[in-house]
């Protein structure tokens, strides 16, 4: 196996190299760890009026949150191997031709994946807070944090990978596993008479540098990750999968521009593995970490009204929706139609428009539970300008391939340098008074400025030979 991992990892660094330079590729962890080392000094400011227990709360969830983000190894199984490597001769399809079982061929898949966000994101995270570390007042806390935080990442990763693996076999399976893991730590945070947020082993042994929970991190990882690798279920479909023809009658029934592209778009959004799952993962758990963000901090910063800065960031990451209607499509199939790029560009859109209807249901929710229905109209207005204009820069700088061009250096800091001041100075004015966010719907005639030259931009690019 040790074979096959290596080829995969050299694969990997050639897909990527290959489609913006190994220099921009090998420029993103460097890139990142400045973020690091900024945000580390930030977080060191906001420990003097908050409790340092609870900016090490968001630190440690947020990285449970991501590994939770990217482990769904087990449900996407097949759609790793049907769709994302499609007809390529990549080393994945290996256990096809070769005398390579699955296990060790998604086996290696695992690890591959494990080592390329460690060093991608994991790794450079901690360097650009080991780099500041000697600075700050806190700095003993962070040596610490170098071990917890990677755990905290791995633990989600391997849970997810382990819960998924359980759903591919019996979705009553992963009911009652669910069920029975969320019995156990209510009785044990009774038990232990501590709150249950603290039972994530890498957080209790950031808090109390036990070896204990140092070596429960460890046996979660490694446990998770063999029982999922042992009982994993690659199938392929040994006929093709059959489907009545919908796509005239859907298309009919969208009063939308370019409703020919938007019908297949919702089809291949519905019909492929995982269907509503990729919200879950790709929408949703984004959408808690900024939900949990101002859960811990809301009541330390009470200038700043829940509601209407919700939805500001529920706007920018609204956008990924945008990227999955991208990720399952087989883009070269449209150099064969009568489309421009820029008409497939503005399918999506129109696409994407039609899925807002589900970060909009997120914002009414929030507004139920927050109480601040008064606040309403300001948070919808904020939702849709940033929104609206975080798409706007993600098309510009990626086109039809924002998930993979997302990991170029360059095209990473131009598109945080086109969101991020946009978002500071709506958070100032929110901080003014609430109702100042409706001057975001400002945003929606530039976003369509940057998406007519976008549309320029982008039909002079040739869809790459495949």
């Amino acid at each position: 196996m040790q074979t096959v991992f290596t080829a995969m990892v050299r694969e990997e660094w050639r897909m990527h190299a290959s489609l913006f330079g190994g220099r921009m590729f090998a420029l993103f962890p460097l890139m990142l760890a400045g973020f690091a080392a900024v945000g580390t000094v930030f977080a060191s400011v906001l420990v003097e009026v908050i409790d340092p227990h609870n900016v090490a709360f968001i630190a440690h969830y947020s990285l449970l949150l991501f590994g939770v983000s990217v482990g769904a190894f087990g449900l996407m199984g097949r759609e790793i191997m049907n769709r994302r490597f499609g007809q390529a001769s990549l080393i994945a399809y290996s256990a096809r031709s070769l005398p390579v079982s699955e296990r060790q061929v998604m086996a290696a898949f695992y690890l591959k994946d494990v080592l390329y966000y460690m060093l991608l994101w994991i790794f450079p995270l901690l360097a650009g807070m080991a780099l500041v570390a000697p600075l700050l007042s806190h700095g003993a806390a962070v040596p610490r944090l170098l071990v917890s935080l990677p755990l905290a990442f791995l633990v989600g990763l391997a849970a997810v990978f382990f819960l998924s693996t359980v759903y591919v076999h019996s979705k009553t399976l992963l009911a009652v596993t669910l069920a029975g893991g969320g019995i156990a730590g209510v009785l044990l945070s009774r038990y232990l008479d501590i709150a249950p947020s603290a039972l994530l082993p890498p957080f209790m042994f950031f808090l109390h540098s036990s070896l204990f929970s140092l070596a429960l991190s460890a046996c979660v990882i490694l446990a998770c990750s063999a029982v999922s690798i042992v009982f994993l279920e690659v199938d392929y479909p040994t006929r093709e999968r059959r489907y009545a023809t919908t796509l005239p009658s859907l298309a009919a029934r969208l009063p939308v521009p370019h409703r020919w592209l938007v019908a297949k778009d919702l089809l291949d959004f519905t019909r492929s593995e995982g269907g509503l799952g990729k919200i879950v993962f790709g929408f949703g758990l984004p959408v808690a970490m900024v939900w949990l963000l101002f859960y811990v901090l809301a009541e330390f910063i009470p200038m700043l009204a829940f509601l209407p800065v919700f939805a500001l960031f529920l706007g920018i990451i609204a956008s990924s929706l945008y990227n999955w209607l991208t990720e399952f499509d087989t883009l070269a199939g449209y150099a064969f139609l009568p489309v421009s790029v820029g008409t497939v560009i503005r399918g999506k859109i129109t696409s994407y428009l039609l899925l807002t209807v589900i970060p909009l249901g997120v914002l009414l929710a929030a507004a139920v539970v927050s109480g601040q229905y008064g606040l309403l109209i300001p948070a919808v207005c904020a939702f849709f300008g940033m929104s609206l204009y975080a798409l706007a820069a993600t098309v510009y700088l990626m086109g039809l391939h924002p998930t993979v061009l997302i990991y170029n250096a360059k095209l990473f800091a131009l598109y945080t340098a086109m969101t991020a001041p946009v978002a500071v100075l709506l958070l100032f004015l929110a901080a003014l008074h609430p109702w100042l966010l409706c001057t975001a719907l400002l945003l929606v005639p530039f976003a369509w400025y940057i998406l007519r030259h976008a549309m320029r931009r982008w039909n002079r690019w040739q869809v790459p030979r495949v």
